[in-house]
This record gives C-alpha cells, structure tokens and sequence, in this order.
C-alpha cells in the first residue's frame, strides 16, 4: 500500500491519497468543516480519445521547431524540474473547496510516480489561476479552448515551462498534444476525477 499524504500548515487542512497494493485507489479530501474519504472507481474511467484530424492538423501547421529545445548528447542525464502554471476551470472550481491544497496533492502526488517509477524529473507549482472557460464534453474542444485562451502558448505559460488546466467533466481522463516541448505548446487538461489516484496529470 502507498499513501501521499499533504498538510498545510497555514489552514490546516489535509489532503491525501492512498493506493493499495489489490489495485484500489482512495482519495482524503477536506470540504468546509468535514472531510470525504472517497474510492474511484477506475473501471469507469475512460480512455483519451483519439481524434486522427485533431493530431493531423495540429502536425500539419507546426511552426520550426525552436533551435534551444534541441537535445546534445549527454543533456539529459541528472535530475531534472519542471514547473506548471496552473488554470482550473470555474466547473472545478466551484466543486473544490481547497484548490490550492488540491493543486499541491496533485504535485506531491505526481512527484511520488516519478520517484516510484525512477524518473529522475520532479515538477513544480509556479502559480495558479481560474480560466476564463468552462467544461467542455469533448476533450479536444476543451484542449483547443484552452490552448487558445491566452492568445498565445507563452502567455498561456506565464514563463512556466508548461501549462495546465484542471476540469470538472470532460470525456476522458487527460488530453495533451504530441510533439510540443520543441514548439513551445507545453499544455494539457486533465478532469479532475483522474487528476488524484490514476496519475493523469502526470501522464499529460
């Protein structure tokens, strides 16, 4: 059995995770004056879907790629960090009382996978911001909306090196795009059932 477990010492909430070792996942998660202990049921938790024109266009209208994400023998050896901006929308927010300890669990929960999985790459928090878009049911139309919420993938980023949009509902558990350190478009979606005890947001 695995549990990752945060505190906040500022409000003193509680949040956590717990994986057992027959396969059941189990969430800790403070609303108001209570808490919910809930288990997922991962059985329903859908597939991405693949949408073929989706990944075909975005291929098609790649710019360059930019010359300073070129990999050079021996650049990726050591641990490495990466921080995510992340963005929730208004549907999430108004169902999680706790974002900022929920956003923090996800990490400490993302960085316990790598570490379990020997990946020598920790993430980090840079900040976190409500969307100005809602759920959508389809996760290519939710990637779309946000990757084009900004304006722009650097503005999207906010100097992070990635961007993130946590969501209520959508179909599927995540959605990234393939292709997108060399082209800047870093960005993922992840629904929020599946950002705690399956590792989606890790995934994107």
């Amino acid at each position: 059995d695995e549990a990752v477990i945060s505190y906040n010492e500022v409000t003193g909430n509680i949040i956590g995770t717990l994986k057992t070792v027959d396969g059941h996942s189990f969430a800790l998660e403070s609303c108001f004056d209570h808490f919910i202990f809930e288990e997922f049921d991962l059985t329903s938790f859908e597939e991405e879907e693949i949408s073929a024109e989706f990944e075909e266009d975005y291929v098609i209208n790649l710019p360059p790629p930019r010359p300073e994400t070129r990999v050079t023998s021996g650049s990726n050896e050591g641990q490495r960090t990466y921080s995510v901006m992340f963005y929730f929308t208004p549907d999430f927010a108004a169902a999680t009382p706790n974002l900022e300890d929920f956003i923090d669990q996800v990490i400490a929960e993302t960085n316990q996978g790598y570490a379990n999985s020997e990946i020598p790459v920790t993430v980090t928090k840079f900040c976190m911001e409500e969307a100005t878009i809602h759920d959508t049911e389809s996760s290519a139309d939710l990637l779309n909306n946000f990757m084009e919420m900004k304006g722009s993938y650097e503005e999207l980023r906010n100097t992070a090196d990635t961007a993130a949009l946590l969501a209520l509902e959508f179909s599927g558990c995540g959605r990234a795009t393939s292709f997108s350190y060399a082209y800047g478009n870093t960005v993922s979606v992840t629904r929020k059932s599946c950002a705690l005890g399956y590792y989606s947001f890790g995934h994107e």
